[in-house]
């Protein structure tokens, strides 16, 4: 009360202004002071006791609301992060893996925005925290489908078509083998992949977009493998081959994606998924990438279609038209390579 009358009695006379404090020379933001003391929050007074090493006084900092104000939000991320050089990471890991899940979280997002403003990350700033924060058990074996794309690949997960994840590849080599495998690969294209990590339902500071289930930290990869009708799990409408020239295509309505790749050509070209369009000959898939102006036109026959180099059987015959170019071929679909089961009778 005494220092607060002293404070307004010199605004009076000089015209001094507030600004930031300094707790153990660390400075708190008038912005961050001014928003702690309207949620009455002893903003100062916990982080004093927190860079000392008091467990409650670090717990109740980390939960601090930002209450949606940017300038705040940063400041309080870069106090944590200061936090957390003074603590040194092995003790600031200790405390934080102390804590439930949801200061886990508000702790992550925190420091992800701190460093992600400085450019670096938290798993090779803090290796000890990042642990806490990732490893959660034994990692998890997943087998699905990989994209990569600029920033964070994605993943879908065999026999859960709905199981979709931003990925984070904490190996490093995921990337570069991805572009080692399709050379060059269009955007959003998709190889076999069996890999062990951790799913999260969070990341960081990073928002989970609409229709993903949550994050994937993958820690090792077990095999990956270019994608053909035989290894892939995710369903697919169609799969249609031929030869001379040698060439494949799917039709896939889980991926979303008609494709198409020749032989000897560099690049598989890529159309939107359309419905299949029933004629009195045949079923028609039609497509036009709207970017390359490429177009695809295939035509199912339901007729008995057979490999002359393998002898192989296929159920459709296949006539695929790219950019007006014709090629001829069997197809199959996911259903023929994998029947459903008979369902069992009851028993009486």
């Amino acid at each position: 009360m005494r220092l607060n009358l002293i404070c307004i009695a010199i605004v009076l006379i000089t015209g001094c202004q507030k600004g930031p404090v300094s707790v153990s020379g660390v400075m708190v933001p008038l912005e961050l002071l001014e928003s702690s003391h309207h949620q009455g929050f002893d903003y100062t007074g916990l982080l004093a006791k927190a860079l000392k090493n008091d467990e409650n006084a670090f717990k109740e900092l980390i939960a601090f609301e930002v209450q949606n104000d940017t300038t705040v939000a940063n400041q309080h991320a870069a106090i944590l992060l200061t936090v957390l050089e003074r603590l040194g990471d092995e003790t600031f890991a200790q405390q934080l893996g102390a804590l439930s899940q949801d200061y886990q979280k508000q702790a992550w997002e925190e420091l992800d925005r701190a460093l992600s403003a400085q450019g670096k990350s938290l798993r090779t700033f803090a290796p000890a925290t990042w642990k806490v924060l990732i490893h959660k058990g034994e990692p998890v074996s997943f087998l699905g489908l990989y994209k990569a794309d600029d920033l964070h690949g994605t993943f879908m997960q065999c026999g859960q078509e709905d199981a979709r994840y931003v990925t984070y590849d904490e190996t490093g080599a995921l990337q570069r083998n991805y572009i080692r495998i399709l050379r060059n690969p269009y955007p959003g294209q998709s190889i076999v992949a069996e890999i062990k990590g951790y799913s999260l339902p969070y990341f960081g500071s990073l928002s989970l977009p609409d229709g993903f289930r949550g994050f994937l930290v993958i820690t090792e990869i077990v095999k990956i493998e270019a994608k053909n009708f035989r290894n892939t799990c995710i369903p697919f409408d169609l799969w249609a081959l031929g030869n001379e020239p040698f060439w494949q295509a799917q039709v896939s309505e889980a991926e979303g994606v008609i494709e198409f790749h020749e032989l000897g050509v560099e690049r598989t070209l890529n159309f939107p998924y359309v419905p299949m369009v029933e004629t009195d000959s045949a079923g028609i898939y039609a497509s036009v990438n709207p970017e390359t102006g490429d177009n695809i036109e295939l035509q199912v026959l339901d007729e008995p279609c057979g490999d002359s180099m393998s002898d192989n059987k296929y159920r459709f015959k296949v006539v695929i038209k790219v950019n007006g170019k014709s090629f001829r071929g069997c197809g199959l679909t996911y259903e023929d390579l994998h029947p459903p089961k008979p369902e069992e009778e009851p028993e009486e």
